[in-house]
């Protein structure tokens, strides 16, 4: 999966998660920056690995801060459930 940043502003402490359990974090992503990341990188609360040979990925949710305090939120299918 591949998360871009397409705004002039850079992003802080940017999640993204896949299917409300695995997440996957970056401190930073300047504005244009791209960030690839293997599904089989997206770990549980309790360190289990996703599977994509066992799973199909139902929703994935980006979040970040802008250095100016905005909240940034991107969601694909189902989203992440609070």
């Amino acid at each position: 999966m591949t998360v871009e940043n397409q705004t002039p502003d850079e992003w802080r402490n940017v999640e993204i998660w896949l299917d409300d359990h695995y997440r996957v974090t970056k401190w930073r992503m300047p504005p244009g920056e791209r960030f690839a990341v293997p599904l089989t990188s997206f770990v549980a609360g309790f360190g289990q690995r996703y599977d994509p040979a066992r799973q199909s990925p139902q929703g994935i949710e980006v979040t970040a801060t802008t250095t100016g305090g905005r909240a940034v939120r991107l969601v694909w299918g189902r989203g992440r459930r609070r």
